[in-house]
C-alpha cells in the first residue's frame, strides 16, 4: 500500500478453486492476488490473470478525505472483465478524520463498482498510520466505526458482506479482540505464500481466530505480467472456491 503520487466478458472463474495452473505448469492451491493504485500505472488485468495466475485484486479508491485514485474505476472494471474477484480499499488517516466521515467519502466514490454478481470482495480499511484517533476511544473503535458505517451504507443499497482490515503483523498490536473486520496481514518474511504465515513476527498481536488471516500481503516487489515494475502480491488462506462462497463476497441484502 502506498500514498498517492504527487498531483494527483467476464472470463470463467475456476469452478472448484482447487487448482490454478499457470503457463509454467505451476499448481497453486491458494489463489494469488495483487493490490494496486495509481502508483502502478495502467494494469493489464488479462495478462495478470492468464500469465501470472492472478485470481483476485484490490484497487485503491480513496485516501483520507482528500484523494480519489484516478485508476480505481478502470482497475475494478478491467479486473472483473479479466475474471478476477476485485475489492476496493481506503487508505485511512485516523488522526485527522472522523471514521464515519471517511467511510462516507470512500463509499460515495467507490460504490459505483460494487455489485452482487459474485465478483466484488468486501471493502477494505487500510490502517497504517498510528498517530491518533479522532472521535474514537481506540484504533479498534475507530476501525469498527468505519466498518459499521460501510455495512450500513451497503445494506441501504441492498448489499452485504463483511469488511476487511489491512495492517501489518506488528501494527496489529494497535487493535484488540473486539475488531470486527476480517484480517488482511502484511509481512514480507520471504516464506512460501502457499505454506507460510504472516505471523512469523509479532504473533502475540494476532487477535483473530484460526490462522489469524484471510489475506496475506507477502511481498511489495512481486513480478506480475501486465504490471510495470514490482507490485504488492497477496494470497488468500483457502481455495478460490472458499473465497467465492465466503462472507467476504458481496451479495444481496437481506
Amino acid at each position: 500500500m502506498k500514498p498517492p503520487k504527487a498531483g494527483n466478458t467476464v472470463v470463467a472463474l475456476v469452478a472448484t478453486g482447487a487448482l490454478l495452473i499457470g503457463s509454467a505448469g505451476v499448481t497453486q492451491a491458494k489463489p494469488l492476488g495483487i493490490d494496486v493504485s495509481n502508483n502502478n500505472g495502467s494494469v493489464n488485468w488479462t495478462a495478470a490473470y492468464n500469465n501470472s495466475n492472478i485470481r483476485f485484486g484490490f484497487a485503491k479508491a480513496t485516501e483520507g478525505q482528500f484523494f480519489q485514485d484516478s485508476t480505481y474505476h478502470n482497475n475494478m472494471s478491467n479486473g472483473k472483465l479479466a475474471g478476477c474477484l476485485m475489492g476496493a480499499y481506503a487508505f485511512s488517516h485516523p488522526a485527522s478524520d472522523d471514521p464515519q466521515n471517511e467511510a462516507n467519502y470512500f463509499y460515495n466514490f467507490a460504490n459505483a463498482n460494487f455489485n452482487i454478481g459474485g465478483q466484488t470482495i468486501g471493502p477494505v480499511l487500510d490502517l497504517e498510520i498510528f498517530s491518533g484517533h479522532i472521535n474514537a476511544n481506540s484504533y479498534t473503535d475507530w476501525a469498527n466505526q468505519w466498518g459499521a458505517k460501510i455495512i450500513s451504507r451497503m445494506h441501504t443499497d441492498g448489499r452485504t458482506c463483511n469488511w476487511i482490515l489491512y495492517t501489518s503483523s506488528c501494527s496489529a498490536c494497535n487493535v484488540g479482540g473486539s475488531i470486527t473486520g476480517s484480517p488482511w496481514i502484511a509481512d514480507y518474511n520471504g516464506q512460501d505464500s502457499q505454506t507460510g504465515t504472516p505471523w512469523s513476527v509479532c504473533g502475540s498481536c494476532n487477535v483473530w481466530p484460526g490462522d489469524g488471516w484471510r489475506f496475506w500481503q507477502f511481498t511489495a516487489s512481486g513480478s506480475v505480467s501486465g504490471v510495470s515494475g514490482g507490485c504488492d502480491k497477496d494470497v488468500y488462506d483457502g481455495l478460490l472456491s472458499d473465497l467465492m462462497s465466503s462472507d467476504l463476497i458481496m451479495h444481496s441484502y437481506p
